[in-house]
């Protein structure tokens, strides 16, 4: 863990104690009467993982021109500020979110459905009655996406981290359900919403190759070689500088 923490922090920052310290809290709330399932691995990976990243910050402001500025006020405290990127409903997320991940998003959540429907139970009991694994791989997906939706200042990538315990939640439901051999329904929907992404996703992707063809979208590796070229026989130098967009 102090690894994973470490390598996450010096490539996304500390945002990613929002993604995980939220899923660890509540599932040790909810799993708080089992005497095995446990989610914390202790406190000193954290600590430590933060503090060498607290390091390199002070390393970088001290010794980079311009770290101050670009990295730590505009990628780090940007995120949670409305100067980078414009504020959005808390809601905004969640379209997106089932949009881009779907017909898995439409599966899981008809998969729960059914789950609530067939148990008639509340809300509280079916957590209590669900299995450790699937219960943390909820919380961990819930905890990081209730915590961005709050931050005012959005943007559609900053939910993709939920996407990867989204897709391991879909498998364990769905192993759960094909074990227990309760629910036939559950492997026709699972083969039907693996056909409509197969042929969705194959559809895509052959009309944006077509669609790229088309329209000469290597315009600009042809525009760059032909920078390359006329830099190298007139001895130019050429680089790249900042300035307004039109």
């Amino acid at each position: 863990m102090f690894a994973l923490l470490t390598a996450s922090m010096f490539i996304k920052g500390p945002i990613v104690f929002a993604f995980l310290l939220p899923g660890i809290v509540l599932f040790q709330w909810l799993a708080r009467e089992s005497k095995t399932a446990n989610a914390w691995c202790g406190s000193w990976p954290w600590i430590a993982s933060l503090a060498l990243f607290s390091i390199w910050v002070i390393c970088g402001v001290k010794l980079v021109p311009g770290f101050y500025e670009q990295v730590l006020m505009k990628e780090f405290l940007g995120r949670f500020s409305q100067t980078v990127h414009r504020p959005e409903p808390v809601l905004y997320y969640l379209p997106h979110l089932l949009h881009k991940f779907a017909p898995w998003s439409v599966l899981i959540v008809a998969l729960v459905v059914s789950t609530f429907r067939r148990t008639r139970s509340g809300i509280r009991n079916l957590f209590r009655q669900t299995e450790p694994d699937i219960l943390w791989l909820v919380c961990c997906s819930l905890g990081g996406f209730v915590v961005m939706s709050l931050v005012q200042s959005k943007r559609v990538d900053r939910i993709y981290p939920v996407v990867p315990p989204l897709c391991m939640l879909l498998a364990a439901i769905v192993g759960h359900f094909r074990i227990k051999k309760t629910d036939e329904r559950t492997l026709q929907w699972s083969a039907a919403a693996l056909l409509f992404s197969i042929v969705f996703t194959g559809s895509y992707a052959v009309a944006k190759i077509v669609s790229d063809y088309r329209h000469d979208a290597d315009h600009l590796e042809v525009f760059s070689r032909a920078v390359n070229k006329e830099a190298i026989a007139h001895h130019w130098r050429y680089e790249v500088i900042s300035g307004p967009t039109y």
